[in-house]
């Protein structure tokens, strides 16, 4: 099912953005056959289970199907502000302009945030994958290729690939490209590594 807003793409075996960029091949874990929801067995050094981000203020969420600021269960604007809201930035947003999620990079529709081409834990990257965009909760930047593509580590809602968390959330990697103009997600499907469909960038957002 494919709700609006925030639908993922799928893994294909597609050529991979960078093709010298051992990075991506060589820190994305392999998932077992049959099991490509599986958490995986240990996080990068410093990290906790991404699940931990959400402890709480997610099973509340969940339970009411709203959001701290009123999204629904399980849009990526629901997903995001859910665990925001769990890591102690609350979304400030204006009742007077539309909230999908592309527009969080306008400041005068979310006012507590700045946007930056540059990803960081913490932050939250929004594509424009479609008219509504996607948003997601970088949970960590994992390295940069020798030509300058960024792979990082985002938490989600509606966009099914990637390692399952918990119920709607999602783990999925992502390459950014090195001029910062698009995003390329890559999954572990039987031990090897595919990619889905490169989406344009609108950037990364910065509590402030």
């Amino acid at each position: 099912m494919t709700l609006m807003g925030c639908g993922g793409t799928s893994p294909s075996d597609s050529p991979t953005p960078d093709p010298n960029a051992v990075v991506e091949n060589a820190l994305i874990a392999p998932v077992p056959q049959g099991a490509s929801t599986a958490l995986p067995d240990s996080y990068p050094s410093g990290t906790s289970d991404p699940s931990d981000a959400v402890d709480g203020e997610v099973t509340r969420a969940t339970k009411y199907k709203d959001s701290p600021n009123g999204f629904k269960f399980p849009n990526c604007t629901w997903g995001a502000d859910v665990i925001t809201y769990g890591k102690g930035w609350a979304l400030q947003f204006s009742s007077k302009r539309p909230r999908n999620a592309i527009n969080w990079i306008d400041p005068t529709v979310l006012a507590n945030a700045g946007l930056s081409s540059e990803p960081g834990a913490g932050s939250l990257m929004v594509l424009r994958n479609s008219s509504s965009g996607h948003v997601a909760y970088v949970w960590e930047v994992v390295g940069t290729s020798s030509s300058g593509n960024t792979v990082i580590s985002v938490l989600h809602t509606n966009w099914p690939y990637g390692e399952r968390i918990s119920d709607a959330l999602y783990r999925t990697y992502f390459v950014i490209s090195a001029n910062r103009r698009s995003a390329t997600p890559a999954y572990s499907v039987n031990g090897k590594v595919s990619y889905g469909k490169t989406v344009p960038l609108a950037g990364f957002l910065y509590r402030r």
